[in-house]
C-alpha cells in the first residue's frame, strides 16, 4: 500500500539543482585577459539549474547563467618581420541568459545511488543568449559523493559569442563558429 501511494505522489529526489562554472576552451598563447573572475574575463560563466528527471533516463531543466564581460569585436595589425599583433575588443557589464535543457542518462534513475558515476548526453538552447548563439550539446559526467551530493564536469561544443570571435580573429576564412566550453560544478538531489 505504502509504495502505490509513493507513486501516486510527486517524487522530490526527482528534482536536483546544480551549480557551475564553465570557460571556453582556446589557445590563450594569443590573447591576454584580465585579471578577474568573470569581469575581464569574456571566456567564463557561471550557472545555476534546476532540473526534472523524467522516467529512467531523461531529465529536463531551466538554467540562468551569469557573464561578467563581453568580446565585442577584434583585430589585427601586421608588425613587420611575418609578426603580428592581435586583440579583442572586451566591454565589462554582467549579463544573466537563460535557457532550456534536455538531457539523456546512460545509468537509469533506479540505479543512479548504486553507481555513484553517470554519463549524460545534453543538448541545451540559450534564450538570452548571454553566453552561446542559441544551441549547444555535450557530454557531462557526475561522480557521487553521497546520496544527495555530485560532482559534476561538462564538456560542451556550441556557437559561443567569446569562442566565436577568437576563431574569426585567429582565422577570418573559419566558417564554421563550433567551438568548446569547460564546465565543473556541484549538483544537490532533493
Amino acid at each position: 500500500m505504502g509504495n502505490m501511494a509513493m507513486a501516486q505522489g510527486f517524487d522530490w529526489h526527482r528534482i536536483n539543482i546544480a551549480v557551475d562554472a564553465s570557460t571556453q576552451l582556446t589557445a590563450t598563447s594569443v590573447l591576454q585577459l584580465g585579471s578577474g573572475v568573470l569581469t575581464n574575463r569574456p571566456n567564463r560563466s557561471v550557472s545555476l539549474a534546476v532540473n526534472y528527471r523524467l522516467w529512467q533516463h531523461w531529465e529536463v531543466g531551466l538554467y540562468a547563467n551569469l557573464v561578467g564581460a563581453n568580446a565585442m569585436s577584434s583585430g589585427g595589425q601586421e608588425i613587420g618581420n611575418g609578426q603580428s599583433l592581435q586583440w579583442i575588443f572586451v566591454t565589462n557589464g554582467y549579463e544573466v541568459g537563460w535557457g532550456v535543457t534536455a538531457q539523456f542518462h546512460i545509468i537509469p534513475y533506479r540505479f543512479r545511488h548504486e553507481m555513484g558515476l553517470d554519463m549524460t548526453l545534453r543538448l541545451g538552447f540559450d534564450f538570452g543568449e548571454a553566453e552561446a548563439d542559441n544551441f549547444w550539446g555535450g557530454l557531462r559526467y557526475t561522480y557521487s559523493l553521497s546520496r544527495h551530493v555530485a560532482l559534476s564536469a561538462s564538456f560542451d561544443f556550441g556557437s559561443f559569442y567569446f569562442g566565436r570571435t577568437y576563431n574569426r580573429l585567429i582565422d577570418p576564412d573559419w566558417s564554421l563558429d563550433l567551438n568548446t566550453r569547460f564546465s565543473f560544478g556541484v549538483q544537490v538531489e532533493l
